[in-house]
């Protein structure tokens, strides 16, 4: 690992500030750019991509591909479009910055670049430790404890927030704090990412940011391609795997016949599986109710989930419901009843919940606090509502901002 042709980096952005962190992976030249109402360093930012790029090195971040990469892609690609100022070129790469968080929300899959298409090289050393598979799913400040780095901290600002110097020059050291946690997390890497260099070599750069999972499978595929093995084929013009549609699969032919445990948890778990036969691949070992499990639920921890019915159930609908759930029960619970006021005209008059700011009280009654107040607010709107035309108190009520205005004759 040739520390001089790879560069840390990472972004932060803000609604008014935007800033680049980068250090070589040798811990010089290290260099952070801001662009706020304060300074404007694009020119400084594209200079640094443009030699880093230039010279055929790497930039190196943790999940760059996924977040830090699309905003400096974007930011190259519209390098004669940028904003004058530097408080809007903040503006404009917070608002990449929130549809490149959204476009992963719901199960997506993300705006990524396809790896052809860099401007310049990527390490990204959260996918490269497979941090990406949701059951390993680590965070860099999860890292920096585990590194027993000394000083580990999350910035009090908001993204939105009207920041000050003061404010940005925490966001700057913030910024460099995780650069340089991202770089020890490297040279504790370098095993791994010699090993992609390597491969890298026959494989091409497709496995440079690839889990060792996806590495294993890849050469395999290679080796089956070379003993001349026909694993692809064309459709519709496409390239796809040669696979065997199957309408089922029993798990038992999956398993090796030298497994053998002690423990009788894993002997039951084992079992279990031996007995499976699927139809589906997704999801299918999930959601598993107690019945289904046999011998495997005396060791498991079992969660209890609700089921409400919309009303009463009768005997045809808890029939049904012991077929679906044979280990569930019922429970039935008394809902507490609901009161109806009405005013004066038979109208139904309605109750709105009142949280009550002091700005919202014109005159408080002398000798009442704030919480009596409320208490007599509720007695009024009674009162009002029974006898409005002997009522000598009355009060409005605004249920767009659920404030309250009180006034006395």
């Amino acid at each position: 690992m040739e520390l001089t042709k790879l560069w840390v980096y990472d972004i932060e952005t803000y609604k008014e500030a935007f800033t680049f962190s980068v250090v070589r992976a040798d811990g010089k030249f290290k260099k952070t750019f801001v662009c706020s109402k304060f300074q404007n360093d694009a020119e400084g930012i594209l200079k640094c991509v443009d030699y880093i790029a230039d010279n055929e090195h790497f930039l190196v971040g943790f999940n760059n591909i996924g977040f830090d990469y699309p905003i400096v892609h974007k930011f190259i690609l519209q390098r004669d479009r940028l904003p004058k100022t530097g408080l809007g070129i903040a503006h404009k790469v917070f608002a990449w910055a929130q549809e490149q968080i959204d476009s992963f929300k719901d199960n997506g899959f993300g705006n990524t670049v396809r790896s052809e298409e860099h401007f310049i090289k990527q390490l990204d050393l959260y996918r490269i430790h497979h941090f990406n598979n949701k059951a390993k799913s680590t965070s860099l400040k999860m890292l920096e404890f585990n590194m027993r780095l000394d000083n580990i901290e999350d910035l009090p600002f908001d993204i939105n927030a009207e920041l000050s110097e003061e404010d940005i020059t925490k966001i700057v050291a913030y910024n460099e704090h995780d650069v340089e946690a991202t770089r020890q997390f490297l040279l504790k890497s370098q095993e791994q990412v010699d090993f992609r260099f390597k491969m890298s070599e026959t494989m091409g750069n497709v496995v440079l940011n690839a889990d060792d999972t996806k590495i294993g499978a890849e050469y395999f595929q290679m080796k089956l391609d070379e003993a001349g093995v026909k694993l692809h084929v064309f459709k519709d013009g496409k390239k796809v795997l040669n696979q065997t549609k199957r309408t089922k699969i029993a798990i038992a032919d999956c398993l090796f016949k030298y497994y053998r445990f002690d423990r009788p948890e894993f002997q039951a778990v084992y079992d279990w599986f031996s007995r499976q036969v699927i139809t589906e691949t997704k999801g299918v070992f999930s959601e598993l109710e107690e019945h289904e499990l046999g011998d495997v639920a005396k060791y498991a921890e079992m969660t209890v989930k609700r089921k409400k019915f919309k009303s009463k159930p009768d005997d045809k609908e808890l029939s049904e419901f012991k077929r679906e759930h044979p280990m569930g029960w019922i429970e039935e619970e008394e809902l507490k009843a609901t009161e109806y006021l009405f005013d004066a005209q038979g109208n139904h008059v309605t109750e709105y919940p009142l949280n009550l700011p002091l700005s919202a009280l014109r005159s408080t009654p002398k000798g009442k606090s704030p919480l009596n107040l409320c208490l007599v607010v509720r007695n009024l709107f009674i009162s009002c509502g029974t006898n409005t035309q002997d009522s000598s108190e009355y009060f409005l009520l605004n249920p767009d901002n659920i404030s309250l205005s009180i006034s006395y004759q």
